[in-house]
Order: structure tokens, then C-alpha cells, then sequence
């Protein structure tokens, strides 16, 4: 069984949960797990993300794993006998389609190319001399020149799916492999994130798109065949492309240490995706490999969704999932928020979010949320102290949410404390989590981080099961039904409690 969740943090409590429920037999992994020897945490930002998830990506990606090799020679001339032979750019490109038609793979052919180039140059002998030696006569002599051998090498390399998502970073590459595919702004939005010195989470799905467009390196020819050694392994202690992607991963990105397998895992009986309406096309894709025969569990919320073209998801999920039987089932009640805060967090979803289906909360503890809005001069402040307030009303977990790229500025301010119990994470990160009361800083920057940044605070404002404080400087996130927030004015450093306070 394969049980695939948003983000480490989620899957590590799986992790903990899943053998008390008797399940021993199940791969747990996040998104930026699911391939063989990587594992990415970071997220792009919500432009580049849009970008690498789209459906556009297959075609783009396709372009260039069947495109040429970034220095590889572009000629080759040889003197045989009486004749001059030679190939151009022009040769050489359409031999590169030939190899490739039919939908053959890269990497698969590899261990023929030296048979058709041989081919095409056995075409352009006329001399009297070679004729009369024959076709094997001219092959063994190219198969003993170190010059055709290395030209077959550098022209065909083996290549792996990190290398070639590399190539995309050249912008005369991009931009060509792109065309009709994306506007010169998302080609500057996205080269940037492809030189980065780690991979992100929606790289992953990238570099199996590539390692299923590659194909696997050729399997090694016995050893009476001539051709035998013209392929050795770019990297020869590696004998898959897992093995070589775990080997390029240790550059910025952790490399796991699972074993490999091959490209389309079809050993896993049962697939269960959870968060499922957060899965971009191109995760869909790669998730889809892990389970062709599999039976699926698909639990999502798109009210709560931070993919922002929901049709285009749902297109590759049943792409995904094939043509077997479908059930849905609905999950009406809400276990998880007292009704306190979860009439906060549905009067968001109502007001900006068409169409959300939204679940009966059924506990209550008879406190409202609290949301309050300060001076930025004074934000800290009001953060520290609204923490040490639900932390003197809860026993467990305390989570405090913050917008991208504001988790270190956050834990900060709070200083030193009991991690595990007031952990800081920025909004994205809390899909799937529940925590006894949560802290959100800047709401309204966290809506203005994505075209989906109210589902995203929609979700954060869904994590806590007793207590519920906003902090912010702005309260523009707010329904336009909900009363007018008081505003902290020249709230003193040192006496934080004489802010203003609203109490829904």
C-alpha cells in the first residue's frame, strides 16, 4: 500500500498513527518523496509552481527529452579507403528523429545508435576498394577508430532526468523547447528556479516525467558483441536511473536511501492520496505511475484546494485513475473544530469561495476566535502575546502559521520554547495537521501569496480543535458581513495586553 500526504510533517504523524491500526505493509511518502532518491521540502513560489504544474509541462518536457544534447558534436567526417564520408547537423538531426519515432525512448535505443550511424555513413561508400571489403569490413574499422567511438558517445549519451531538467535552463533552450507553450514572462518566472541549488517540491514530478520520457539506460550487450563497451554508464557504479538521480540529489537536495525501483511502480496493490485536491496535473501524473493496477482512496476538500485550475486537475486525475469503477462518498460532519471556530472559517469559505461544500461542525466549547489587528511596530508583540495566552488555555499543541518565507522571522520572536509543542510553520505546510489552538500571523498576506491564497487561509483557519487567534496588520481577508475589526493604536512595547482585542 502506498499512502501518498502533503508534506513530511503530515506523514511523520502517519508514520506514528498507521501501526496501531495493525498496517505494516504500507510506503508512506510526501509529495517531494514519491521518486526514488529524492526528497524536496521547499516550495516555488505560486507563479513558478503554476508553471511546472500545468499540463503544458508534458509537452514542453517531451520537446527536450527528443531534442538534442546541449555540446554534443554537430558533424563528423572520416577518410575510409577512397572515400570521404560525413555527417551534418542536418543528417545527424534527422537520424536523432528516426531513433526516436515511434515513441521510442532515449536511453532505450542507446545501444543502437552506433549500428544506424554506421548506416548512414556505409550509405555514402562508392569506392571500388571499400565496396569490395563489405559493409562488416567498414564496421569493424569504425568500431576500432577512437574517433567515431567517442563521437557516438558524446552525440548519444546515456542521460539522466536531472541532467536534461538542467538543460532547461539555458533560455535559448527553453525558450525554443516552450514555444507556443509558455509566454516570454512565464520564461522568465521560470528559469530562475531552475538553477537553484536544490530541488523543490514540484521539481519532483519534473524528473519523473523525464525518467519515464528517457526510458531506462540499455541493459549491458554480452560480451562477444562489438558493442559491448561503447555504452559504459556515464556514472558505471550505478546501474539504474534511480540510482543516478539519488547520486545527482546529494547536491541541495537529500538523497534517500529507499530501494530503487523501476520508472512505473505497478507493485502497489492500494493508492490513497490525501489532500488530493491540492495535486497539481504533472503530481497527478506522477502518482498515477505508482498505481496503473492499483485500487485507489482519494480524500480532498476542493474548497480547501491551493491548485488554482481545478478543471485542468481533474482532467489528469482521471487520466490518473483510469477508466475503473468510481464511488464518492461525502464526509458531512466536522470532528475536528468547535463550532466557535469553524463559523469564523465558513463565513470565509461562503464569501469567497464558489460552491464550497462545507461540513457541520458538531463539538463546541462556548470560546470565539479572537482576531486582532495592530500597528506593524508592534506585530512581535501582539504575536508573543497572543501565543502565551493559548498556550496558558490549552495543554497540547499550539501551531503558529505564518505566510511564506516568514517561518524564521516568526520563531524569532517567540525565542526559546518547547518546538514540538509551538512550532512555527508557514501556511502551506499545515495541510493535514490539527493543532489544540493555532496562532495566524498576517492573514491577509497569506491570501496575497497565490491566486488560491483563500483556500490556503481557509485551511489554517481549519487546524485548531479548541482555540483560534488572528494577528495582523491589515484585515482585508475578513467577509464583508463581519463587523468592522478595532484597531491597537500606539500599543506600548511593554504592556501588550492593553491591545484591543475583538471577540467574536
Amino acid at each position: 500500500m502506498l499512502v501518498i500526504g502533503p508534506n513530511p510533517v503530515f506523514m511523520a504523524y502517519i508514520e506514528r498513527v498507521l501501526p496501531s491500526l495493525g498496517e505494516t505493509s504500507v510506503s508512506l511518502r510526501a509529495l517531494g518523496e514519491v521518486v526514488d532518491g529524492i526528497e524536496a521540502t521547499r516550495h516555488d513560489g505560486a507563479a513558478v509552481a503554476a508553471i511546472k504544474g500545468s499540463a503544458r509541462m508534458r509537452q514542453l518536457l517531451a520537446r527536450t527529452a527528443r531534442g538534442p544534447v546541449p555540446g554534443a558534436p554537430t558533424s563528423f567526417r572520416l577518410f575510409y579507403r577512397d572515400d570521404v564520408v560525413s555527417l551534418d547537423s542536418a543528417a545527424l538531426a534527422r537520424l536523432r528523429r528516426s531513433l526516436l519515432s515511434s515513441g521510442q525512448r532515449r536511453n532505450r535505443v542507446a545501444a543502437g545508435v552506433a549500428d544506424e550511424l554506421i548506416d548512414a555513413l556505409w550509405q555514402q561508400v562508392t569506392g571500388d576498394r571499400a565496396k569490395a571489403r563489405g559493409k562488416d569490413d567498414f564496421a569493424a574499422s569504425l568500431l576500432g577508430d577512437r574517433a567515431f567511438t567517442d563521437f557516438a558517445r558524446a552525440w548519444w549519451p546515456v542521460v539522466d532526468a536531472v541532467d536534461v531538467l538542467g538543460w532547461l535552463a539555458d533560455r535559448e533552450r527553453l525558450t525554443g523547447d516552450a514555444r507556443d507553450l509558455l509566454s516570454a514572462d512565464e520564461v522568465d518566472e521560470l528559469i530562475p528556479s531552475l538553477v537553484a541549488d536544490d530541488f523543490s517540491v514540484e521539481d519532483v514530478p519534473l524528473i519523473d516525467e523525464l525518467r519515464y520520457l528517457l526510458g531506462e539506460p540499455p541493459e549491458p550487450e554480452p560480451d562477444d558483441d562489438p558493442l559491448a563497451d561503447l555504452y559504459d554508464e556515464t556514472f558505471p557504479e550505478l546501474s539504474t536511473v534511480d540510482q543516478r538521480v539519488a547520486g545527482h540529489a546529494a547536491v541541495g537536495a537529500r538523497g534517500g536511501d529507499r530501494p530503487t525501483g523501476s520508472i512505473e511502480d505497478d507493485g502497489y496493490a492500494h493508492v490513497l492520496v490525501d489532500e488530493a485536491q491540492d495535486l497539481s496535473p504533472m503530481q497527478w501524473r506522477m502518482v498515477g505511475r505508482r498505481g496503473r493496477q492499483a485500487s485507489w482512496t482519494i480524500v480532498g476538500d476542493a474548497a480547501q484546494s491551493a491548485w488554482p485550475h481545478t478543471d485542468e486537475a481533474s482532467r489528469a486525475r482521471t487520466e490518473a485513475l483510469g477508466r475503473g469503477e468510481q464511488r464518492n462518498f461525502r464526509l458531512s460532519t466536522n470532528y475536528r473544530n468547535s463550532r466557535e471556530v469553524f463559523a469564523l472559517a465558513a463565513e470565509l469559505a461562503r464569501a469567497a469561495i464558489p460552491d464550497a461544500d462545507l461540513p457541520v461542525a458538531v463539538r463546541t466549547t462556548g470560546v470565539q476566535p479572537q482576531l486582532r489587528e495592530v500597528e506593524r511596530a508592534y506585530l512581535a508583540d501582539a504575536v508573543i502575546a497572543a501565543v502565551g495566552s493559548v498556550t496558558d488555555q490549552v495543554e497540547g499543541t499550539v501551531g503558529v502559521v505564518a505566510p511564506a518565507g516568514w517561518r524564521r522571522r516568526v520563531d524569532s520572536w517567540l525565542g526559546e520554547r518547547d518546538r514540538e509543542r509551538v512550532p512555527v510553520l508557514e501556511a502551506l505546510d499545515t495541510k493535514g495537521l490539527e493543532f489544540d489552538g493555532v496562532v495566524v500571523v498576517e492573514p491577509d498576506e497569506i491570501v496575497a501569496e497565490s491566486a488560491a491564497g483563500v483556500r490556503t487561509l481557509y485551511v489554517v483557519l481549519t487546524r485548531p480543535t479548541l482555540r483560534l487567534h488572528v494577528v495582523g496588520t491589515t484585515s482585508r481577508w475578513l467577509p464583508g458581513s463581519a463587523p468592522d475589526l478595532q484597531r491597537a493604536q500606539n500599543l506600548p512595547r511593554t504592556d501588550t495586553d492593553r491591545a484591543v482585542w475583538r471577540v467574536r
